[in-house]
């Protein structure tokens, strides 16, 4: 079976990598001969990397040349329909889904993340286009109730994020003495000025003898947000390379005794690896994650929370992490299953589909 794979990758982006390389391990694990072609910012990195056919996102003939010779489209994972950081996402992702359906190819959407969608053009257009799908699945619930607004009717599977798969075999050795805090933090418009806020509550925990080291998920973005954390701070703490691959930012995780986290996947890079968390929220699926952990969620970046919050926070979740750590445990467990249980379906719905020879509209 041939497949296109459309999402934000090829950008740096480690969340994102992260759920592409999931992706893949859980189409294989189903079908081991799939051939993958991935739509990538950057195709060389990726076919190196991943092991996969790469073409250009950007380049349109090469698109429509990838699509005619496969047996379907998988859109996702991610955040990808929504237009939070501009409307143009929305118009990209559904027009590749279009192309698709052109061609005479199914698609599905896979464990995408929806919203928010503010301008009517985009909701529009997304109704119009998703209407199509062979089969929906949205990764919370947020997101189907979206769907719905905007006009979806058809059956939508809620699915945990693809990047919850990983960590199959991953084995991290703590490092005993000296706890740990991993923090991921990334710039947002807030009437509150919560890095300072950050930058005293990982002082207090400082002088308590914790270590503090910076991950930025999103390269140099994540890293001058961090950099930022970190002058506003008085005692001393470490950044990790912006440049360092997914793989090296889970096993960073890993060795963390807790990670406090706004962006999503140092959350989820937390979960898979068993490390109690305190997530900062930005966006509503951080929420969603955070209390399908049942990980305490310190407030959102306008709320009213107090440097003595997140430092107590992140005191009880190491007091407290083997227990944190054994209810993670059994979560993502099933959550796994699910994942690959999905991307089963998946196939077999586009194969079905493709067999069915769908008439182009």
């Amino acid at each position: 079976m041939k497949v296109v794979i459309s999402g934000y990758y090829g950008f740096g982006n480690a969340g994102d990598e992260a759920i592409l390389y999931a992706l893949i391990q859980a189409l294989r694990a189903y079908d081991p001969c799939i051939q993958i072609t991935v739509l990538s910012d950057k195709p060389e990195q990726t076919e190196a990397v991943y092991g996969v056919k790469a073409v250009s996102r950007w380049r349109l003939i090469k698109i429509l040349r990838a699509l005619r010779v496969s047996d379907g489209l998988l859109s996702g994972g991610g955040g990808l329909l929504q237009d939070e950081t501009g409307w143009k996402s929305v118009f990209y992702y559904t027009s590749i889904m279009a192309f698709a359906r052109l061609l005479g190819k199914p698609f599905v959407v896979f464990a995408q993340g929806v919203g928010p969608m503010r301008y009517g053009f985009n909701r529009k257009l997304a109704k119009s286009v998703l209407s199509m799908a062979s089969w929906v699945s949205v990764r919370d619930e947020g997101s189907r109730e979206l769907l719905k607004e905007i006009g979806i009717d058809k059956e939508m599977k809620v699915v945990p994020d693809p990047a919850i798969a990983l960590g199959e075999g991953l084995k991290v050795v703590k490092s005993e003495g000296v706890p740990t805090v991993v923090v991921s933090v990334r710039w947002w418009s807030s009437r509150n000025n919560f890095k300072k806020k950050v930058a005293s509550a990982l002082d207090r925990c400082a002088r308590q003898g914790y270590r503090i080291v910076f991950l930025p998920m999103h390269g140099k973005e994540d890293q001058s947000a961090s950099e930022e954390v970190l002058t506003l701070m008085k005692e001393p703490a470490s950044i990790t390379s912006c440049d360092a691959s997914f793989e090296e930012k889970l096993r960073l995780v890993g060795q963390a005794d807790v990670v406090f986290g706004m962006r999503l996947h140092s959350l989820i890079f937390a979960a898979v690896n068993r490390v109690p968390f305190v997530a900062l929220s930005y966006d509503p699926k951080v929420d969603a994650f955070t209390n399908q952990c049942c990980q305490p969620l310190l407030g959102s970046v306008d709320d009213l929370w107090g440097e003595k919050d997140l430092y107590d926070q992140i005191v009880h979740q190491v007091n407290h992490g083997h227990l944190e750590s054994a209810r993670l445990d059994t979560l993502i467990s099933h959550l796994k299953e699910d994942i690959y249980s999905a991307a089963q379906q998946a196939l077999a719905v586009m194969n079905t589909t493709f067999q069915k020879r769908i008439r182009p509209f």
